[in-house]
């Protein structure tokens, strides 16, 4: 992890993965677990929040969804919505929009 992307954790409040597991709903935590256990892809949706921070705007499926994510994780996305809402809803609530 980056030194960004360090700060990025330290902002939102520790590690990513439990803040995520968290409220997450039992029917999409086995996907949000494939999810976290590919490092590029947290890696690209941790930095693409923290740019959120300076324009929440962006904050979006759409946008999260058309990340350069590996090819892996855009399937994984793509095939759960709820995935998808869980990730957005977090960094919303975790960023204060």
């Amino acid at each position: 992890m980056g030194l960004f992307d360090s700060l990025i954790t330290s902002f939102i409040g520790g590690n990513i993965g439990d803040i995520l597991r968290k409220n997450c709903p039992a029917a999409v935590l086995p996907a949000l677990e494939k999810l976290l256990g590919n490092s590029e892809a947290v890696q690209a949706i941790t930095s693409y929040v923290g740019a959120c921070m300076q324009d929440p705007a962006k904050l979006s499926a759409e946008n999260l969804k058309g990340l350069p994510l590996p090819d892996a994780a855009k399937q994984l996305l793509a095939g759960n919505p709820d995935l998808v809402s869980h990730l957005i809803a977090t960094a919303k609530s975790r960023l204060g929009l």
